[in-house]
């Protein structure tokens, strides 16, 4: 990925480029984050442009002045609540959750390295991603990555209980919103607070089913031509129920008094519906409370965004590489469907980091960061952060940021601001040693497969070595063994820990399937790969040579796992002295 191979990978067969970042116009203002008393010292300095700075430059001194005050060059945690306006006047800040010292500079640090105009720092990743939710509107739709990160899915796609009708057919009833895979959905119109909700059975209904209640009424009609609306397919058979309550009684269908009206459309396909990546399109499409639709593609599929995309689409979210099973998706071409139609586009760039991809540069509107993760990079901090160069978007984000007050702390600002500093020595560490640990891990006969943006074997290696700047440490394999070969693996590690998350300078090792991501159901799991004998790495800083050692020796381990299970499997056949199969429970003769 241009350039040469860094460090302890030039031996390698993994092909990485680690260099440093493209060098970004930086002006004395954009790198003050706050540096009024700078400014007033040397006024010349601070309306001339500053001259082309580094990504380390950059990451060292953007946002992180001198104190005016007492002239410490690192500048102190401002912990203050509120700010002294003598006379009146406001001068820099007024009260710390609308503007912090340790917030604006490490905001304009991050949007500096990402090559933005305006950052925005969150107390977690998944504050940051309510907030740009909510620069939509009720009706907008969304399109999301399919194997997007699974606390971002579940907000996505989660219903509260309150909010789901149940639906009752036979003696089964479920809640509606199950996700789960079928090529019947039900739409359910009039139901009290929630105006639409696209909810999945977990059963086939046909039409002739009815819910268990009995003072219904029922009226058939037949859909016109138009293609369903779950799979976009043509409806080979059409039909319709519509049912009125009559009576007082709470009704089984959605739960209201059945002096209201409650209408129910039941489509079905006779054909199974064209596949968008994760399984039959419904999708675990739902209307949220919020009123916001969503449906979730693979984007890296020829044609599969093209096809989620709708007139009502206004904002995609990506990842690129995915969490957890590093798919790698072109920006421009992503940013291209999603401006055709308007849409805002959403990078998630917390595998990758500013260091070795720069969305905004390919296209992006927003670039997303779980700054937990390698921004600050020591597994001691929870934030987030947005950056975009868009003014009037950063107004929007700005007004809802410090309105609903998802603000980071200033203790945690100055350790996600301390971390970034080093964050090109440690990317580069980072991807020194993912480069040696993968050629290490695909070269072993307990691993499947092994994905790593590195490797010539990544089915997008090409795009990987367009728009990346290295692999990184990010890595996922499959063994041989399924979850056996998994725990063997786990337990025998001795260097590498056992626990979520990622990106810190320990390298962290994670079991998708039952960690991270077993919230998710598993027939989605299984759609997107994350079966029981998938693993994922993030590679720390460690030495290399350590951590080769420590994971070819668990690897062994799963090994032996693997070859015991099919040494059991495989048919017993039993042999006398004379080396004569003998058959159990039947009487031989004795040999002469």
């Amino acid at each position: 990925m241009n350039g040469a191979v860094a460090n302890g990978a030039a031996n390698s067969p993994v092909v990485v480029a680690l260099v440093d970042a493209p060098a970004a116009a930086v002006t004395a203002a954009d790198a003050g984050g706050g540096c009024a008393a700078n400014a007033a010292a040397a006024p010349a300095a601070a309306t001339a442009a500053v001259p082309l700075l580094g990504f380390a430059t950059r990451a060292i001194h953007v946002g992180c002045p001198p104190d005016a005050g007492s002239g410490a060059v690192v500048p102190p945690i401002s912990l203050s609540s509120t700010f002294a306006m003598p006379g009146l006047v406001k001068k820099d800040h007024m009260y710390s959750r609308l503007s912090n010292p340790n917030r604006d500079g490490f905001e304009a640090c991050l949007a500096s390295l990402e090559g933005g105009k305006h950052g925005f720092a969150f107390s977690s990743g998944q504050a940051a991603t309510v907030t740009m939710m909510h620069t939509l509107k009720a009706g907008d739709h969304v399109v999301s990555i399919d194997d997007v990160y699974a606390g971002t899915q579940q907000y996505f796609t989660y219903v509260p209980p309150e909010y789901c009708p149940r639906f009752c057919c036979g003696e089964v009833c479920v809640p509606a919103g199950v996700l789960l895979h079928r090529m019947c959905t039900v739409r359910a119109i009039g139901m009290g607070d929630v105006s639409l909700a696209t909810l999945a059975l977990p059963f086939p209904l046909s039409p002739s089913c009815a819910p268990r209640s009995t003072p219904l009424e029922r009226v058939h009609a037949c859909f016109d031509s138009r293609p369903c609306f779950s799979c976009a397919s043509p409806l080979t058979r059409r039909c319709s129920s519509r049912l009125q309550c009559r009576s007082a009684q709470p009704c089984d269908l959605c739960l209201t008094h059945r002096s209201r009206v409650c209408v129910v459309v039941f489509v079905l396909c006779c054909s199974p519906p064209a596949r968008l990546g994760l399984g039959f399109a419904l999708l675990r499409r739902i209307a949220t409370p919020m009123g916001l639709n969503f449906t979730f593609c693979d984007m890296s599929a020829p044609g599969a965004l093209a096809a989620a995309i709708r007139p009502t689409t206004r904002l995609v979210w990506l990842e690129t590489p995915t969490n957890p099973t590093m798919k790698i998706t072109s920006i421009e071409v992503v940013a291209a469907a999603a401006h055709a139609v308007g849409a805002v586009l959403v990078v998630d760039n917390t595998f990758a980091s500013p260091y070795l991809q720069s969305p905004l540069a390919l296209g992006a509107d927003v670039v997303f960061h779980s700054v937990s993760k390698y921004i600050g990079g020591h597994s001691d901090l929870v934030m987030g952060a947005l950056v975009t160069s868009d003014a009037a978007l950063a107004t929007r984000l700005r007004h809802l940021q410090v309105n609903m007050g998802g603000v980071p702390s200033p203790f945690d600002c100055f350790l996600a601001s301390r971390g970034m500093k080093t964050l090109g020595l440690r990317m580069a560490a980072h991807g020194a040693n993912g480069a040696a640990v993968a050629a290490a891990v695909e070269a072993h006969p307990a691993v499947r497969r092994v994905l790593y943006p590195g490797l010539p074997s990544h089915p997008s290696y090409d795009i990987a070595v367009a728009q990346m700047r290295g692999g990184g440490g990010m890595m996922t394999f499959w063994l041989d063994g399924g979850l056996p070969a998994a725990c063997a693996f786990l337990g025998a590690l001795s260097v590498v820990t056992l626990a979520v998350s990622l990106g810190g300078v320990e390298s962290l090792v994670e079991h998708p399937a039952l960690m991270t991501h077993a919230a998710l159901p598993p027939a989605v799991r299984a759609e997107l790969g994350i079966d029981d004998g998938m693993v994922r790495l993030s590679v720390g800083i460690e030495d290399a040579v350590d951590l080769v050692a420590d994971i070819t020796q668990a690897l062994d381990a799963a090994k032996v796992v693997i070859d015991a299970a099919a040494t059991a499997a495989a048919p017993a056949t039993a042999t006398n002295a004379a080396n004569e199969p003998v058959v159990v429970g039947v009487k031989r003769p004795h040999p002469e």
